[in-house]
């Protein structure tokens, strides 16, 4: 039988055990899924190993992982599974107290045996940050700032009513949590839509697409005007246009201006949108200013302070001429990445490739498997070292391909240049 005074003791004991703090974590985990490359189905039994430690994990029945009591650092892991290319997923980065997300794609092959095989990874497209950046709703068109701190891109529902553009910073290694960027938030509720963010080389300016309204007003026809949407307005004081402007925003010593329309001659009215600027400022980007069942891509110089008149550039396949978007050109003008549904692609849109020799732009080629796929794939992106090409594709990837209703989110993919660049 237990006394008061052995109750007490009890009692008193189990409180200093509640109060007793944990000593703090020095460790960090990594977790993750592992996945068939193609068919997206979870890979059970995977053996997950970072090199040249000996913290390991093994996927469960629905592909998932977890290796914990990793000490701060990067490490590349070695993933093996019979059936399967072992390969290396490199430069995973452990922070004290965190979980870092990977998720692994395998390649199915011939059963082997002896050594590793290092696959370069980044010679396949590979899904960018997952569940941080692409996650189940639809993320494309991304553009990052020259010291490849920040990401833009846009972010949406399934329902893609409304159309924002956000952004995220990178720090210790891990992307942080996307916020809508400022004009997209405050100004726009849900009444039009921003697209197509590209800051431009010098970092100075952020171009985006969009159906906000200019006041009725004739396109500006200089640099400087601004345009003020205060979030205090009733709603609907400003319709939508009934086509989308390339707009812009400047950084400024206390952050970003208001959003600007440069007007003619690169606005008309006709829809322009989604641009691309080369290292001397030359701006590219796409129109339907031909009419109905016209869409072409122009190009339009930088000179005295002001863009000239855009230039078409005619792009062929099979000596025909072809309808083309989502241009994205090369820092030194030497080819164009760009976007076009044609009868002899993978499906969807495809991503095809120019280069511009001898004053002309070549034949267009079609980037190929594993960049295109059956999906639309589109919105392509060079970063600021032209090391890597990203871009939007909607084959299955954060979400499988037998849970999907309508449409297919979209995903944002990264592969190195090096794959496709000759």
């Amino acid at each position: 039988m237990i006394t008061s005074k052995q109750m007490l003791l009890i009692i008193v004991t189990v409180g200093m055990l509640w109060t007793i703090p944990a000593p703090a974590q020095t460790t960090g985990s990594i977790i993750g899924q592992v996945i068939d490359k193609y068919s997206k189905e979870r890979i059970p039994g995977a053996n997950i190993k970072a090199k040249d430690t000996q913290h390991s994990g093994s996927s469960d029945v629905n592909g998932y992982f977890e290796i914990s009591g990793i000490s701060p650092g990067k490490y590349d892991l070695q993933v093996s599974m019979i059936g399967y290319h072992n390969h290396f997923v490199r430069n995973v980065h452990v922070s004290a107290n965190y979980q870092r997300f990977v998720l692994i794609e395998m390649h199915e092959a011939a059963i082997s045996c002896g050594g590793w095989y290092e696959q370069n990874f980044e010679q396949t497209p590979f899904i960018f940050a997952p569940l941080t950046i692409s996650t189940v709703e639809p993320e494309f068109a991304t553009t990052f700032s020259p010291d490849g701190q920040t990401i833009y891109f846009n972010y949406t529902t399934h329902a893609r009513q409304i159309l924002r553009i956000y952004q995220s910073t990178i720090n210790d290694g891990a992307w942080g949590i996307p916020r809508p960027f400022p004009f997209s938030d405050g100004d726009n509720r849900g009444s039009y839509k921003d697209v197509d963010p590209f800051v431009s080389p010098d970092g100075r300016r952020l171009y985006f697409s969009s159906n906000r309204p200019t006041g009725g007003e004739k396109p500006a026809t200089h640099y400087g005007r601004r345009l003020y949407f205060g979030s205090n307005r009733p709603t609907g004081v400003r319709k939508p246009a009934t086509h989308f402007d390339i707009w812009y925003v400047e950084r400024t010593d206390s952050g970003w201006s208001d959003p600007v329309n440069p007007g003619a001659p690169v606005n008309t009215d006709a829809s322009e949108i989604f641009t691309s600027i080369s290292r001397d400022g030359t701006l590219y980007f796409g129109s339907d200013i031909r009419g109905k069942g016209h869409r072409d891509i122009y190009r339009a110089e930088w000179r005295n302070n002001r863009f000239s008149a855009p230039q078409r550039i005619v792009l062929k396949r099979g000596g025909q001429e072809i309808n083309a978007g989502n241009p994205c050109i090369s820092s030194d003008e030497h080819y164009l990445i760009f976007s076009a549904s044609l009868a002899d692609g993978a499906g969807g849109s495809d991503l095809y490739i120019s280069y511009f020799k001898n004053g002309i732009w070549t034949e267009a080629e079609n980037l190929g498997e594993p960049i295109n796929s059956a999906f639309a794939d589109f919105a392509p992106y060079l970063t600021p070292d032209g090391k890597y090409l990203f871009f939007t594709s909607e084959r299955p990837g954060m979400m499988p391909a037998n849970t999907i209703n309508g449409r297919p989110p979209g995903d944002i993919y990264k592969v190195a240049v090096s794959a496709f660049l000759k």
